[in-house]
This record gives structure tokens, sequence and C-alpha cells, in this order.
């Protein structure tokens, strides 16, 4: 699947660290290694596998192992608490349990688990917008095949050093930042970028491993923004680094703007879910939204105004109880999201389910973050909707400044440019917004601060 794809690059670096760096050709035998190990474990094809190892050249190796032996896989968030961990397991119940420790891999079997899966998948855990996340599932063709597409309309090149950013587990982890620059004959430099306070000398570290590129998610964007850059340093940057895309959340133009003004890098905002994979991505040479859409892909709207999505690359269903897989016929998926279309490319305006209705005014939080951003010292926002008695719904609005503002100046800023009825109820200053481990703001948690302040 993947080894023989990249055994052309033997003798090229597929993964750096702080220790040392592998080839392809090292990489590939460990991975045959393992899957050896494995099997003395008698580990049928299509039997589940939960890989539960911290990020490193290890899980690399474990994903990997997985696939290529025919294993069906299950990521495991490694910082996740005992109990979530086990409430995955018990709801999965994989054959076996990948870990890496004292610098070995330990292979523990489960006994009297559940019969095969008729199908190799991959599955990946959403985030969890609901009481218990939803197990999407992925054939590993299909994932490689949506890479395959990606890398070509994007014009990846071969010996490109790509800057790996997003927890592993996460689909976007392995997607985009694992299974894409392998494909692509890229280097995967590897090195601490989990917590905010690893990001101090973020872009020190850019000029020292020479990264070409590498994914980000809006809230990373804002972070790198901040550090403070001289001349010297900006030339050698712009030097080295290529491009930077951007996903997993909204791109707001503010953001996007001040950044290109700084950097005079091109942020290259793409579109894709856990369901459908990468479905858009906007390019070097033209952009517009959210980016041109992916060969073979079609999209459409229902009489909601959501995005439809018709792909080559669409999951295979939703994982329930006792391994059964609630199977995904449906031609078109619908994203929840609402969209422009320009030709080949698409803009995201929105998520359905996020609308707020106020006295029967539809009210986008997008539309209001974005207006909230372009006055000064704002430079972080999230607006959610809370029931009202009165209003029905009304717009809250979480604020992290640079400075201190007043309620009155924002509310006078707002009046210039939306109409009043839709300015929001309130505004709440944070010093910083609750993310979850995505990078996402967690507008949960917000909405649960809101009512507990109430």
């Amino acid at each position: 699947m993947i080894l023989n794809r990249i055994v052309k690059y033997k003798k090229e670096f597929a993964i750096s660290n702080q220790f040392a760096e592998i080839t392809y050709g090292c990489l590939i035998n460990d991975v045959k290694n393992l899957i050896e190990l494995i099997k003395k474990k008698k580990i049928n094809s299509k039997d589940l596998i939960a890989v539960e190892i911290e990020d490193s050249y290890f899980y690399i190796v474990a994903a990997l192992a997985c696939i290529e032996g025919g294993y069906s896989f299950l990521p495991i968030n490694f910082k996740s608490t005992y109990l979530e961990k086990k409430k995955i397991i018990s709801y999965c119940k994989p054959k076996l349990i990948l870990k890496f420790e004292n610098k070995k891999f330990i292979l523990k079997k489960k006994t009297n688990e559940m019969k095969n899966l008729k199908k190799q998948i991959c599955i990946f855990f959403t985030s969890g917008t609901t009481a218990f996340p939803k197990g999407v599932c992925h054939t590993p063709q299909n994932l490689i095949n949506n890479a395959l597409k990606f890398n070509k309309i994007i014009g990846i090149k071969q010996k490109k050093n790509f800057l790996h950013l997003f927890p592993m587990y996460y689909m976007a982890g392995f997607l985009n930042s694992i299974i894409c620059p392998l494909l692509a004959g890229n280097k995967i430099v590897l090195f601490n970028k989990s917590s905010i306070s690893n990001y101090f000398n973020f872009w020190e570290d850019i000029i020292k491993y020479e990264i070409n590129y590498f994914w980000a998610s809006p809230s990373i964007i804002n972070i790198i923004y901040e550090q403070r850059m001289n001349k010297n340093l900006l030339n050698k940057i712009k030097n080295i680094l290529n491009f930077i895309m951007v996903g997993t959340a909204p791109f707001h133009n503010h953001l996007k703007n001040k950044f290109k003004k700084k950097f005079h890098i091109k942020c290259l905002e793409s579109y894709g879910s856990s369901e459908m994979l990468l479905v858009s991505t906007n390019l070097i040479n033209k952009s517009f939204g959210s980016g041109k859409l992916l060969d073979g892909i079609k999209i459409k709207k229902d009489t909601s105004k959501n995005l439809l999505i018709s792909s080559p690359f669409k999951f295979y269903g939703y994982l329930k109880k006792k391994n059964q897989i609630e199977m995904n016929k449906d031609e078109y998926f619908n994203s929840g999201d609402t969209f422009e279309r320009k030709k080949e490319f698409i803009k995201l305006t929105g998520r359905t389910k996020d609308i707020i209705i106020k006295e029967g005014i539809n009210i986008s939080p997008k539309y209001l973050e974005d207006q909230l951003l372009k006055i000064k010292f704002i430079n972080e926002v999230a607006v959610v909707g809370l029931k009202s008695k009165l209003y029905g719904e009304i717009p809250i609005a979480f604020i992290k400044s640079k400075k201190k503002i007043l309620k009155e100046h924002i509310i006078e800023s707002l009046k210039k440019k939306i109409s009043e009825k839709i300015i929001p109820n309130d505004f709440i200053f944070l010093s910083k917004l609750p993310k979850n481990r995505i990078g996402k703001i967690d507008k949960n948690k917000l909405r649960n601060r809101y009512d507990t302040r109430s």
C-alpha cells in the first residue's frame, strides 16, 4: 500500500527529530519487523489493533505496520485520561493494544473479543460535539488515494522538509501530516510543539530545521503571528518557508490578511472533514476562500443551503458497538456548512447548526467574528448562541484582546458596520479562550462558562 510507493525514496531521509535522522529504507525495515512481531501474536487479517503511543517516530512505525500488515487501525490519544482511553477501548474492543515503553514495542493481546471486521479499516474518532464522539471509518486505500490527489493539486515536490504539528491520533495529524508528506518523498521533522509555551522559539526552529512547509490551525497562526520579528529573521524565513497550509477551523480574513502583511508568506487555506477527508485547497498561484475542489469531487446545495459533497474519498461508515459499521450509502454527504461557489473554488460562510436565530433573524457567528476581529486590539474572538426566553436565542461574544477595551467602544464600532439588531448582547473578556486538543476554540465550554456566570 504505502511501502511499495515510498521504497523509491529509500536512501532519502523520511523522519527527523532532535536525536536522529531516519531514512525511508530504515523506516520500511522497522515497519516490516513490527509486522513480524504482530504475526507472532496470531492476529488475523482485518483484526483491530489499537495504537496507544505518544507522538513520535515509533507511532508512525506502528500506524504503518497496522496498515501494511492488513490490520484495522485504531489510534488512541496518548494524552487522554485513563477513563477516556478505557471508554474507547471498551467500545471498539481491539484484538491487540500496541504500546511503546522502555525503548521497545509492547504488544498486549486482548482475548475473547469480537469477530473480525469484514473490511480493513482505520477508525478516527471525532473531537466530540456529542456526548460520545463518532468513530469515522475509512479504508487505508481511501486515505492513500486522497493524499495522492491532494499532493498532485498542490504541487508538493520531493525532498522538502515538512514540520509535523497536529496530534498524530487526529485525522489531520495522520492523513495531512504523515501520509501526504511520506507519499511525496518529504522529510517529516518532529519536535515538541504540543503546548503554547513551546512556540516561543518557533521561527528560529523553522530556520534551524530548514522547514519548507507545514500544516497549522488558525489558532497556531495567531500564536506565531504575535512573535516579534526583525527584518533579518523575516528575510531568512521567506527564503526557506515556501507556504503554510491552514485547516481544521475557520480562517478569518482579518487574521489571514495581517499574517500575510507581516510575513509575506502564502497561507493556503484548505477544507476537509473526518468523513470526507481533504475536499479542497488553495493553490500557490491561485486562491479563493477554502480552495479548489480536488478531482472527482462534486458539490451542491440543499434547501437549507447546506454544502452537500459527493466524493470518491467519502468515509466507509460510522462504527457502532460490537464492531458493526453503519454503512455510508448516500452519494452526497451533508457537511453542515454553508458556502459560496466561484467556478471550481468554494468559500465556507458558516455552519448551519451554529446559526443563531434571534427574533426570527438568522445571525452567522462567523460573520460577527469577522467584524469583531477588525476592531483594534482584539486578536481572538468566539461568538456563541445562548437560549433566551425573550428573544429565542442571543449572540454572546467572548474576546481576548491585547489591551483593555470598553464594551461601549466595541458596540459603537460595530454599529458603523452592521445592523444593531445582530450586535452581540454581551461581551465577555478572557485572558485566553479554551481550546480542544487540535487547537479549535471549544465553544461548548464557553457556553457552560456563561451559563454558570449567569
